[in-house]
């Protein structure tokens, strides 16, 4: 039997929601949407950042335009890299969210960084993703553009 290509679709956020965040346009979940910005490291209002540093875990939800088999996960983190602590996708079915990756927070140690997690495979399409931050786990603001 022949078996159709698999095609590979690239696709970035076209909405998102946050526990928190620090502005209402500046620093809101909406800046993790769309294509990157260009990509300066430093504390930029292009960016999601948690209404508060260091303080608790956070939680930042992205959907996007068409459900997919997810491959892969790129994740622009900006400013104080290293505190993704869980990548979950949303299951439509059973209504649940469903752990892809999970590890444990440490300065990437580097200006920003582009966090790629190896993620374990699901047998659904998702049109959602939730990552968790461990705020407390790496100094300063941890925030995050586009995913």
């Amino acid at each position: 039997s022949e078996t159709a290509p698999s095609e590979t679709l690239e696709q970035w956020a076209v909405s998102a929601s946050a526990s928190s965040q620090y502005g209402d346009d500046a620093w809101s979940a909406q800046q993790a949407t769309g294509a990157t910005d260009p990509m300066l490291p430093g504390d930029e209002v292009t960016a999601w950042a948690a209404y508060s540093s260091d303080s608790q875990l956070e939680t930042l939800v992205l959907a996007y335009a068409q459900p997919v088999l997810t491959v892969g996960l790129e994740i622009y983190e900006s400013y104080n890299p290293g505190a993704v602590v869980r990548v979950e996708f949303f299951d439509l079915t059973p209504d649940e969210w469903v752990v892809a990756w999970e590890g444990t927070a440490e300065s990437a140690g580097l200006d920003f960084a582009t966090f790629r997690p190896a993620l374990v495979s699901v047998n659904f399409a998702t049109d959602q993703v939730r990552l968790t931050v461990d705020e407390p786990s790496v100094s300063g603001w941890n925030e995050i553009d586009p995913v």
